[in-house]
């Protein structure tokens, strides 16, 4: 389906720049002026004093440009070769949409002809690059600011540099995520976006996409209810096993992962997709260096039409040695690329807090913290030694609860009634208790396949997680499944708190609230210790009577139900006289 792209950047009224980028009107006169030719390393000659009107005030031109072209500014067209260019400065960039802040003046650009070929471009920054910070180049027409591309620092931190095709009639180097933490919603293909999510996200990711082995990008776009000021990003899940394959097959040629690139910037195009989110995270280590090619060349694709790249990697991990395996995914030619890069966790819960700080610390350095979002999930998980399932939290702890009758029916007034709770039996299985180290709810059990350990993930282990993105400055946070789907766990009051308050709220739960406790519907109360066996003694009257077991992770109460059919007793029959026999009868 077409739509209009929900970009960020443009503007309802005409922008202040339009009138000295003409405003689509004829080209204004200009008087005629000495060009000023650039090269790479190459100080500019200062052009005439002709005077600028910027905002009302009035500076000299080659005083303006004396002060901001300073090198290490250099401009290198396609050949090699010095080109006359004519520049001119008109003014810090003016209404900026949200996240976005003037990082140097808005440039005007213009050479005689048609230029063809790659341009590389180097300007001199207001203030020194921050460490981590993400810059892009931007170009402003019909009051619309457009990414070019993002924007590498020099090693000195002094000037951004980045080549571009074809030289834009104006650019300004602007930094992106100064807006604070941004959200980005996941969206499986075909469900609905959680209501609570609406003015809390920045971006809009339904995972409607998936690569074919021939390079096409098969599915249909889930539209949001409301789409406004959200970034539409659609993701391209490679993540089964058939896409996995299918992404193989593409990196396995480069003619069929250069047409693939070309194909996901043409659907980005042709839907009016602020950008794609590319999710391979199951590319073999050896096709690490076509992944590298591929994510370029559809990076240099979306940028040439003022499209975002957004790359879903999993999360690096340390090796005994201290070197680090990022298998199939070089994080710095990638972070280069990509505006977005969201880091998944580790498989393991157990050692989430242990691992993650280090393995995202490691990336800032590659990628810089702006760009990257950690990703967080409102499903808890079922790990064992084979791998982990996604279960909702309603269901983890509904296991907990699940009752079965052992004494035999039927059950007769005053029968001493055995009930268990299968998910409980010690000693194997241990019921649910806050895991400090962990920052998590969990319990474990044994089934036939072995130990379950089961991670309840709820407002307080969130809570932890967001305090990573606080602790190192990353740019944001990608929730995994922004739906109505998962039951027991609405994640977005977390969020919400955590966006207004700039801070992760951390709270451990009352440790007297998480454990489990039983009742019975009519007769004595229950007798429910620590392990899996309910005692209780039937009434001396028959009907129907309800045992009930209850488990809380600390905020939310689960309660299992067993019906008890107690059967009646049978009425003890009243003797009657007997008649005395009379004499003579």
């Amino acid at each position: 389906m077409n739509r209009t792209p929900q970009t960020p950047f443009s503007s309802a009224r005409g922008g202040p720049f339009d009138r000295l980028l003409d405003g689509g009107r004829p080209p204004r006169r200009r008087r005629a002026r000495p060009p000023v030719s650039f090269n790479l390393g190459r100080p500019p000659r200062i052009p005439d004093r002709r005077p600028l009107l910027i905002g009302g005030a009035v500076v000299l031109a080659a005083l303006l440009l004396f002060l901001l072209f300073l090198p290490p500014f250099s401009l290198l067209l396609g050949g090699g070769g010095d080109r006359p260019v004519e520049l001119e400065a008109l003014g810090q960039p003016q209404d900026l949409p949200a996240g976005l802040t003037a990082a140097s003046p808005l440039l005007r650009l213009e050479a005689p002809g048609d230029v063809q070929g790659q341009v590389r471009l180097t300007v001199r920054l207001d203030v020194r690059a921050e460490p981590g910070a993400a810059y892009g180049f931007y170009t402003y027409a019909g009051g619309e600011w457009r990414l070019l591309g993002p924007a590498t620092p020099t090693e000195d931190g002094l000037a951004v540099s980045a080549a571009f095709e074809g030289l834009p009639e104006n650019v300004a180097v602007l930094l992106q995520g100064d807006a604070g933490v941004k959200v980005i919603g996941e969206v499986p293909s075909g469900a609905s976006l959680h209501p609570d999510a609406v003015g809390l996200l920045s971006f809009y990711s339904p995972r409607d996409f998936t690569p074919r082995a021939d390079g096409a990008v098969p599915g249909g776009y889930t539209a949001p209810e409301d789409a406004t000021g959200l970034r539409v990003v659609p993701s391209v899940n490679g993540g089964t096993e058939e896409a996995a394959a299918a992404v193989d097959r593409i990196l396995s040629d480069e003619a069929l992962w250069t047409q693939h690139a070309q194909r996901l910037a043409a659907l980005a195009r042709d839907a009016g997709f602020d950008g794609i989110d590319i999710r391979y995270t199951r590319v073999r280590p050896e096709l690490r260096e076509p992944f590298t090619g591929f994510i370029t060349t559809l990076s240099r694709e979306l940028h040439r039409e003022g499209r975002m790249l957004s790359v879903t990697l999993p999360a690096p991990v340390r090796r005994p040695d201290g070197t680090w395996d990022t298998s199939a995914y070089d994080w710095e030619a990638i972070g280069r690329a990509a505006e977005v890069v969201k880091v998944l966790p580790v498989e393991d819960p157990a050692v989430y807090r242990e691992q993650m700080p280090a393995a995202l610390a490691y990336a800032s350095a590659l990628v810089g913290a702006k760009k990257l979002y950690l990703v967080v999930s409102p499903w808890s998980v079922d790990r064992t030694a084979s791998g982990a399932e996604r279960v909702s939290r309603l269901e983890a702890l509904s296991r907990v609860v699940h009752l079965e009758l052992k004494t035999p029916e039927p059950v007769r007034p005053g029968t001493e009634v055995q009930i268990e709770a299968p998910y409980l039996r010690r000693p194997n299985n241990v019921p649910p208790l806050w895991d400090a180290v962990a920052a998590s709810v969990r319990y474990w059990y044994q089934a036939q396949d072995g130990r379950h350990d089961v991670w309840i993930e709820n407002e307080f282990s969130t809570g932890f997680k967001l305090e990573l993105v606080q602790r190192l400055g990353l740019g944001g946070v990608a929730v995994d499944d922004a739906s109505t789907g998962p039951e027991g766990y609405n994640i977005w009051p977390v969020i919400q708190t955590f966006l207004e308050d700039g801070q992760a709220p951390l709270v451990q739960p009352d440790l007297a609230m998480i454990g489990t406790d039983c009742e019975a519907s009519t007769g004595p109360e229950p007798q429910c210790g620590e392990g899996s066996t309910i005692t209780w003694r039937a009434p001396d009257q028959g009907g129907q009577a309800q045992i009930s077991l209850y488990v809380s992770d600390g905020s939310l109460r689960v309660r299992g139900s067993l019906t008890v059919n107690v059967q009646a007793s049978a009425p003890t029959p009243t003797p009657s006289p007997t008649p005395t026999p009379r004499p003579g009868q």
